[in-house]
């Protein structure tokens, strides 16, 4: 992403919710109807905005089975997370 300091990293990470321990988010990223392909465990900051089923939340109220979406910036992170319907 361009700034007008040069560029900066911005990180998206999506799957589905495999534990949220603490700040630490685990996903699991794959298709829904294919397998999965990687896990990944993210350290999301105190300071992220967290939406779960579009209501604003906190990090414990993101649960195992959801589908999630992390995007990460050098200011501000989001969690969006919803459940399967």
């Amino acid at each position: 992403m361009k700034t007008k300091d040069g560029y900066a990293t911005v990180t998206f990470e999506r799957g589905t919710v495999k534990s949220v321990s603490g700040q630490q988010l685990t996903l699991i990223e794959g298709s829904r109807k294919g397998p999965a392909y990687k896990t990944v465990t993210l350290t999301v900051p105190t300071t992220a905005q967290v939406r779960d089923n579009r209501q604003k939340a906190t990090l414990a109220d993101v649960k195992p089975g959801q589908r999630a979406a992390v995007i990460q910036g050098p200011k501000r992170t989001a969690v969006i997370a919803r459940s399967n319907p």
